[in-house]
């Protein structure tokens, strides 16, 4: 075999060459790994993809299984593009080694170009775990959030992951403008109603300092909802959020009568509504 794999330049013979060893033997590494080789040089990839799952079921060493489920992944994702394989592959890699870094970065990538949610998901999770650095964790956790609001249908998992990244981030506008972001995509499709449960959800969830920035996003979300109501002739329909005039107050009891936001806003409901005694 080797003659044909060198100095003669002949790989498909070199390859059927070690496949007759192989058939002979099965129990030969070094014939293993040499198709390996002789098929990756000479650009036989599906057999190759073939040798690399029949080598992943013999081979009794975690360290060389994973090796070889990487270059299946590369084989399948780059050479055959064999996208929906080569995401079973990176969920085996990581049903292996969840910290499998390069594992977790091509199910991610693998899921969102099929628009698979649910394992896109699951790879933004493997990720979130594997990173300690701040910043990028927080990041993170409000794509995974936008995606159990967004696809998934999950508002109490994503109002907790929102919640959670409020807490860690080092600047907490990261957070806030995502989530003004996925807000007012819910408010342009129509979803207001869904819009207000959430950031009512994460209010629930966040203490501290940052309840003020959650209650002054709801007091606008709530006057944007209730102008569109009243523009829809809906205003007299059944309560579905708290009113703007009420988070307006509640921002000012909480964040001090200097909170310039919560004093105009407090002073443009009671204006609206004809509201005397606030007014004053």
């Amino acid at each position: 075999a080797r003659p044909f794999e060198g100095p003669l330049e002949q790989p498909e013979k070199a390859a059927a060459t070690y496949r007759d060893i192989l058939e002979a033997s099965p129990d030969q590494p070094h014939a293993f790994s040499a198709l390996e080789k002789v098929l990756t040089e000479s650009g036989q990839h599906e057999e190759l993809a073939s040798h690399l799952r029949n080598a992943i079921q013999g081979a009794e060493d975690e360290d060389e299984r994973l090796r070889l489920r990487h270059h299946l992944l590369e084989v399948l994702e780059r050479d055959l593009e064999q996208q929906d394989e080569a995401a079973e592959v990176a969920a085996e890699i990581l049903a292996q080694d969840p910290e499998d870094l390069a594992g977790i970065v091509a199910l991610t990538r693998l899921a969102e170009a099929a628009g698979d949610m649910e394992r896109l998901a699951q790879a933004l999770e493997a990720r979130i775990a594997r990173t300690s650095e701040a910043t990028p964790r927080v990041l993170l956790k409000v794509r995974l959030a936008a995606l159990l609001e967004d696809r998934l249908d999950q508002p109490d998992r994503a109002a907790e992951m929102f919640a959670e990244a409020v807490d860690e981030a080092p600047d907490v506008g990261l957070v806030l403008g995502a989530l003004e972001a996925l807000i007012w995509r819910k408010i342009a499709a129509g979803e207001r109603d869904q819009a207000a449960a959430l950031m009512g959800k994460i209010r629930d969830e966040v203490e501290g300092d940052l309840r003020p920035r959650i209650l002054e996003e709801m007091a606008w979300l709530s006057e944007d909802r209730a102008e569109a109501e009243d523009g829809d002739g809906d205003g007299d329909g059944d309560d579905q959020g708290d009113e703007p005039e009420d988070l307006w107050a509640a921002l000012l009891e909480q964040a001090g009568e200097d909170h310039l936001p919560a004093l105009w806003g407090s002073l443009r409901q009671a204006t609206r509504r004809g509201d005397t005694a606030r007014m004053s």
